[in-house]
């Protein structure tokens, strides 16, 4: 917030849009945010909002793991570790082991795509 009022105050070109780089704020603004939206919300009639808010949450891992095959960044112990516990953690709230069945194909896919396209946005 202190960089946007900065930037407001002392280089306020920075806010300009060229009217060429406007296709590129509506095709990621609007289209991702429908796409998103469309795919989180099957997500939640198909599968439980428990497991499609879960499989949200994991953006941050995802994150990491893309971050690792995109830009080269390492992969230390503690990122490791931290990766592993929120895949521990999201089998352990979803309910996966002890209830079976309650977990479809059909409903991961909507809820992987929402995933992927919210960590998109970081």
């Amino acid at each position: 917030m202190v960089q946007v009022l900065f930037l407001l105050i002392f280089d306020r070109k920075l806010f300009v849009i060229r009217l060429k780089d406007l296709w590129c704020f509506l095709g990621t603004g609007i289209c991702s945010i429908v796409f998103f939206n469309f795919c989180y919300f099957k997500a939640i009639t198909m599968t439980s909002l428990s497991v499609a808010a879960i499989l949200l949450y994991t953006a941050p891992a995802i994150v990491m793991v893309l971050s690792y095959f995109l830009f080269k960044e390492k992969l230390t112990k503690r990122k490791l570790l931290a990766l592993a516990m929120t895949f521990a953690g999201c089998v352990l709230v979803t309910g996966i082991l002890t209830e079976k069945g309650s977990v479809s194909f059909g409903g991961l896919s909507p809820a992987t795509s929402a995933t992927l396209i919210f960590s998109s946005q970081y």
